[in-house]
């Protein structure tokens, strides 16, 4: 029909169009004088976004009947367009306006009435072929204030528009008001309309047209003659409230520049971007000092605390370099999905990015660290993000709670500790919280916009890149393979509803999924992907299942308890020697005042109902994420496991920031009390964080304490912060030496020799190491009088006959974080 009609000719008549969403009220009051101001030839278009009232579905249906009728006798077309489904403004006035056959249309919101002789002054511009709109002055019926001509102009990186005060003459303006003006319908097509994409659900796009037409040469007129009296009974204050309305201002206000900015606005904008968001909404300084925190505590000294790469680190490092490099891990395997390394067959996407970071900075510690710190920095921005999703129905402060949430992830200890390490648990927390953001933004929007093109129906960005980051968190780490499928069951069941009404959206999501998962599939059942498995006593067919589910009970149970989330409790390697890579064996993985905020959270949740039924999304969503991230952790051997639970720090702390914002709401107390007793909690928690930043320096950097420790020696070792160094100096000198001797009580001491080397994969695999290395198990004065100009890099344990060193001096000396020789270098003689 649409299409016969734009070819149909132009009638002399003009078409009133009135969009209007449950405004029954409104057209019985305001609806006269239209029809006053109506010819007979005119056309009225009433335009319903959505359903009608169903209250009052009789009273509706009695005044279209009895308007028709009216209109009739005045021989005034008449079309009733009900939609369906509530689309906003700017879909509901282009599907109106596509019914329109005249020159002329008239856009009048429900709240408007026309004075006599609107019609005739509003038309008497349009003799001018290259106007395109014609707007009213505006009355308010209130304040009796006068508007309808505008400026807008550009100032620090921003459109900004205002009331013009010249209100008594005839001229141009800025726009038309999409509430009282008249419109050239040829150009109204010619420039599609509304931009219904970009300013869904309203404001801006009467802006957006008009200026659209002016860069074409048209003109968009103000006309003082013509009048119209405004009801502001504004539809959109009821369903968004003031807050979502200055929201949606702002932001098409920001789509409005990055659309019809030129070039120099554009930057202008982009760069000031930041500035004006801290300026609008003040509250996003929280979350920007929280931002700024995070990049502090996880950047600052990043390559020399802690003191060194543990094996991981380095195997990591070298085997991304070997894959920037040749494409090829250290087994000459080419783009593996799993990585062999020392047969823990390694997730792979942290080790791709490694060798992109590694590639930019050179083999550097802090190179190595810097993509891991930045997914750490990330994960506290989407933890942000998500609580503000979460608490945005909950309440007004939603995003001063989202700010105490990334305050929380940045301080406690246990992100703190992995966000400065080479850890692939990073990636994988980071994806989990992108992925559950994403899809919690597409089912809690209610600003998406509207599904009226049939591909729309089918496609859904968020949904789309919540797959991709599901997806991307099995490449990341392995307790991701356990977590996930539970994660994603769960929040099938808790939004069923929505996914069954939705059911299109998720096609094409789950295609690109499972397109994108395939060769971790078939990975994991023709491959190497699940070697990792074997390790779990899970697996274990010897184990009854019976023995199985206490080995597991047992599991959850000591990550619940003091000892691990307050006092440091690490699981232990070889002696029962704690794992320093995984905390500092002094600090819990979460701090005393996030654990007393986790309890008031409990408190809450048991004792009133009240809080019980407002927050059960969150408690829900808290519950689920502690359980489903401490089963990969649980399910091991080595518990309690920090590394493979991480993905229930989330859960820990929705829980933290529920019982900072739930129990004000039954402790009966003036609000400077509530008010100051929480500020003291956030004092409390960041002077409980830089006690353990105090403590974490003194056991992890270099020279940092005269006490020499069990903690000291563990990192000594296990951080090999002098062996890359040992390795370093050692390429320096082979060509100037026989061989090289290695002997050290560092773990894998070969990958700090290909990595300081810059062995690449093929010349490994082809001798270039063992050409010029040889590693042993000890070193005696022997070998270096029968290994004439030879180095030997060995740590003083290591030496079998240390009595006949004593008068021999080494060419290189390390000393451990306390000053304690643990390396040596020795050169033989010719």
């Amino acid at each position: 029909m649409l299409a016969a009609t734009r070819n149909e000719k132009m009638t002399a008549n003009i078409t009133f169009v009135i969009p209007s969403f449950r405004g029954l009220n409104l057209l019985q009051k305001n609806l006269a004088s239209v029809i006053a101001e109506a010819k007979a030839g005119d056309r009225i278009i009433i335009s319903e976004d959505g359903p009608a009232d169903q209250e009052n579905i009789q009273a509706h249906d009695n005044f279209f009947a009895q308007l028709k009728t009216k209109l009739q006798e005045k021989k005034i077309d008449f079309t009733f367009l009900p939609l369906t489904k509530n689309l906003r403004f700017a879909v509901n006035v282009n599907q109106a306006i596509a019914l329109v056959e005249t020159d002329f249309f008239l856009l009048l919101n429900n709240d408007v009435r026309l004075e006599k002789g609107a019609r005739a002054q509003l038309l008497a511009p349009m003799t001018d072929k290259k106007v395109f709109a014609v707007t009213a002055q505006e009355i308010d019926k209130q304040t009796q204030e006068h508007a309808g001509r505008n400026k807008l102009w550009w100032s620090k990186g921003r459109f900004w528009h205002s009331r013009d005060e010249n209100l008594t003459e005839l001229g141009e303006t800025a726009w038309a008001c999409g509430g009282s003006s008249l419109y050239r319908t040829k150009i109204w097509r010619q420039l599609k309309g509304f931009d219904q994409k970009n300013y869904y659900p309203a404001y801006w796009e009467d802006i957006d047209i008009s200026y659209r037409a002016q860069k074409l040469g048209y003109k968009v007129i103000y006309q003082p003659a013509a009048k119209v009296i405004h009801e502001h009974e504004t539809t959109n204050q009821n369903v968004f409230g003031a807050e979502k309305i200055a929201r949606m201002s702002w932001r098409n206000g920001s789509r409005f520049a990055r659309k019809n900015g030129n070039f120099g606005q554009k930057m202008s904008h982009f760069f000031l971007a930041p500035y004006w968001l801290l300026k609008q909404y003040p509250t996003f300084r929280y979350w920007a000092a929280v931002l700024l925190l995070a990049v502090l505590t996880r950047f600052v000294a990043l390559g020399q605390i802690p003191a060194g790469l543990t094996v991981d680190e380095a195997a990591i490092a070298y085997n991304g370099y070997g894959i920037f490099s040749q494409r090829r891990d250290e087994w000459l395997n080419r783009l593996p999905v799993s990585f062999r390394s020392f047969g823990d067959y390694k997730a792979p996407l942290a080790i791709y990015l490694n060798g992109f970071a590694t590639a930019i900075f050179g083999h550097q510690d802090f190179a190595v660290r810097l993509p891991f710190a930045l997914a750490s920095v990330l994960s506290v921005w989407l933890m942000m993000l998500l609580t503000d999703l979460l608490f945005q129905d909950k309440s007004a402060q939603h995003q001063k709670i989202a700010a105490v949430a990334g305050f929380f992830i940045t301080i406690v200890p246990w992100s703190f500790h992995y966000g400065r390490l080479c850890f692939e648990n990073n990636f994988a927390l980071f994806f989990i919280l992108a992925g559950s953001y994403f899809l919690l933004k597409q089912i809690k929007r209610i600003d998406d916009q509207p599904q009226i093109y049939w591909w729309q129906k089918w496609l859904s960005t968020p949904i789309l890149i919540s797959g991709i980051c599901f997806v991307a968190s099995l490449y990341s780490y392995h307790s991701s393979k356990v977590f996930l499928p539970l994660w994603l069951v769960f929040l099938s069941i808790y939004y069923w509803r929505f996914l069954k009404q939705n059911w299109r959206l998720l096609i094409l999501p789950l295609a690109v999924s499972g397109l994108l998962a395939w060769p971790l599939l078939k990975d994991s059942f023709w491959g190497e992907g699940l070697t990792r498995a074997n390790s779990s006593f899970i697996t274990n067919s010897k184990i009854t299942t019976l023995k199985k589910i206490q080995l597991l009970g047992n599991g959850l149970i000591t990550h619940f308890t003091p000892q691990y989330l307050l006092a440091g409790q690490l699981n232990t390697i070889a002696d029962n020697q704690p794992n320093v890579r995984h905390g500092d064996n002094h600090n819990g993985v979460l701090s005393l005042p996030i654990v007393f905020l986790i309890l008031l959270s409990l408190a809450s949740w048991l004792s009133y109902k009240n809080v019980r039924q407002d927050n059960q999304e969150i408690y829900t969503w808290s519950w689920a994420l502690i359980l489903f991230g401490l089963l990969p952790a649980a399910m091991t051997s080595q518990i309690p496991h920090s590394n493979q639970a991480i993905l229930a720090l989330p859960g820990f702390l929705l829980l933290a920031t529920l019982g900072y914002t739930t129990w004000p709401n039954w402790w009966k107390q003036p609000v400077k009390i509530v008010s100051s007793f929480q500020f003291l909690i956030l004092i409390l928690a960041g002077c409980s964080f830089l006690t353990y930043v105090n403590r974490y320096q003194q056991t992890f950097a270099i020279g940092a304490s005269d006490e020499i420790t069990q903690e000291h020696y563990l990192v000594s070792q296990l951080f090999a912060q002098n062996l890359s160094t040992a390795f370093a100096y050692a390429t320096t000198q082979e060509k100037n030496v026989e061989r090289i001797f290695v002997a050290t009580n560092f773990e894998q001491p070969y990958i700090y020799a290909l990595w300081a080397r810059g062995t690449k994969p093929i010349a490994y695999q082809g001798g270039s190491l063992s050409a010029k290395y040889t590693f042993v198990d000890k070193i005696s004065f022997a070998d270096l009088e029968q290994n004439a100009n030879s180095l030997f890099i060995v740590s003083p344990d290591k030496i079998s006959d240390p009595e006949n060193f004593i008068n021999l001096e080494p060419t290189q000396t390390y000393s451990d974080l306390n000053g304690e020789t643990n390396l040596l270098i020795y050169q033989s003689e010719l």
